[in-house]
C-alpha cells in the first residue's frame, strides 16, 4: 500500500468513526394502533429519520437519526411540526384543533373517551 493510500484509509476510517447515529425519545400523545402508524409514519417523512417507533404505552417516540448530517434540536423540531399537523401532541406542542379533530373517535386521545 502506497502513502497516499494509506492517508485515504485513514482518513475515511476517522470520518466514519466520528459520523453515526444518535437515538432521542420525544412524548407523543395517542391511544391505538391506527395512532402508532400515524405517528411513525410522520416521524419517518422527514428527512434525516432512520428509524422511528412509538410505544403506545408510555407513550413514547424514538428516533434514530444520522448526527453527522442533522442537529438533534432541528430534527426534533422538524418531527414535532410534522406529527402536530397530523393530530397529535409531541411534549408540550399541542396539535392545531382542526387536525386534531380530524382523527378518527378511538384516536381523541384528549376526550380519554378511548384508550384501546
Amino acid at each position: 500500500m502506497n502513502i497516499t493510500a494509506g492517508l485515504i484509509a485513514l482518513c475515511t476510517a476517522t470520518v466514519l468513526a466520528f459520523a453515526g447515529e444518535t437515538t432521542t425519545t420525544v412524548a407523543v400523545a395517542g391511544n391505538c394502533g391506527s395512532c402508532k402508524k400515524r405517528i411513525v409514519k410522520a416521524a419517518s417523512s422527514v428527512g434525516g429519520v432512520k428509524a422511528a417507533a412509538w410505544d403506545k404505552k408510555d407513550k413514547v417516540l424514538t428516533i434514530t437519526f444520522d448526527d453527522a448530517t442533522h442537529g438533534k434540536d432541528a430534527l426534533v423540531k422538524d418531527v414535532t411540526m410534522a406529527i402536530t399537523k397530523v393530530g397529535h401532541d409531541v411534549d408540550t406542542t399541542k396539535a392545531p384543533t382542526k387536525a386534531y379533530e380530524s382523527l378518527p373517535d378511538c384516536c381523541r386521545y384528549r376526550d380519554h373517551a378511548s384508550t384501546h
